[in-house]
């Protein structure tokens, strides 16, 4: 689930949800709902997030490929190496969704 992921990058760098929520101009309540899952943002949101918490390549990936993989291809990916996500594809296409 992409919440998850934007959660553990959050994390990563140490911010809350409240900080995150100031940068994007959103409430806290909803980010927290974003990340367990109960609302799902849209994927230019998904992008916002990820830039304003300064997320890594490796975020990033698992993002896109939480977007746009089956779940059954995402809980795969887990198992499998992140090398095989297509990193710079995954960059252009999140690049995409933030400009709307």
């Amino acid at each position: 689930m992409v919440g998850t992921t934007m959660k553990a990058a959050r994390e990563h760098r140490g911010m809350t949800l409240r900080s995150v929520g100031r940068k994007l101009g959103r409430s806290h309540s909803t980010l927290y709902r974003w990340e367990e899952g109960l609302l799902t943002p849209e994927p230019r949101e998904v992008a916002a997030f990820l830039d304003a918490v300064e997320a890594d390549r490796a975020f990033r990936a698992a993002a896109y490929a939480e977007l746009t993989a089956p779940a059954s291809v995402v809980l795969v990916q887990y198992g499998g190496d992140a090398d095989d996500v297509d990193v710079p594809h995954a960059a252009a296409v999140m690049r995409e969704a933030a400009r709307g």
